[in-house]
C-alpha cells in the first residue's frame, strides 16, 4: 500500500488536457467518499520515547517489533497519545 496526497494531484498536472483533468477530479471525489485508515505516527504514539543515544532522534520501537524508527514512521499497532499522556 502506498498513501498518497491526493489533493495534491491537480498541482502536479497543470496544463494537462481538460477532459483529464474533468476525469481527475471526478476520480478524487470517488477516492474522498472512501473510508480512510488513520495513521498514527510514531511520534503521536504512547510507544515512542526518543533514544538519547541516537543522533537522528530515532528509537527502537519494541512494541510493533518493526526495529528501529523515527518520529515520522507509522505501524498498524499504533495508540495515539491522549492530551494528558504527555
Amino acid at each position: 500500500m502506498r498513501l498518497v496526497d491526493i489533493d495534491l494531484l491537480p498541482k502536479v498536472l497543470i496544463g494537462t488536457d481538460t477532459n483529464f483533468m474533468e476525469g481527475i477530479r471526478y476520480m478524487r471525489e470517488m477516492l474522498n467518499r472512501l473510508p480512510a485508515v488513520e495513521v498514527v505516527r510514531c511520534g503521536e504514539c504512547v510507544h515512542f520515547e526518543e533514544d538519547p543515544n541516537e543522533e537522528d532522534g530515532a528509537f527502537w520501537c519494541e512494541y510493533s517489533g518493526a526495529g528501529k524508527m523515527t518520529r515520522c514512521d507509522y505501524c498498524s499497532k499504533g495508540i495515539r497519545k491522549r492530551e494528558n499522556d504527555g
